[in-house]
């Protein structure tokens, strides 16, 4: 949800019969990052026009929203035992 907006990034696609669990966890794993990105730039599009700036292009800012959408992603599938590690290793504060 960006800004009380909501945009539905899943699709379901029916080809007759449902698929397996197994099929849909191996879709997941494979697809996964894709999905992800997608729904960054999804999110993006839709928060972009809400920043101004006279030094950035309306590109650039929904390169950033993308970036940041992505990142708070990413501290979200983090465990704390990873997060700790990242933390140490890459003195990341």
């Amino acid at each position: 949800m960006v800004k009380d907006r909501k945009r539905k990034v899943v699709k379901y696609i029916k080809s007759g019969e449902a698929p397996s669990n197994e099929y849909l966890e191996q879709f997941k794993r494979v697809h996964a990052y894709q999905l992800e990105l997608k729904a960054a730039r999804k999110k993006a599009e839709m928060s972009a026009p809400h920043y101004s700036s006279e030094l950035l292009s309306r590109d650039m800012i929904a390169y950033l929203e993308e970036l940041r959408f992505v990142y708070q992603r990413f501290e979200e599938l983090l465990t704390v035992n990873e997060a700790e590690v990242y933390e140490r290793d890459f003195e990341v504060n």
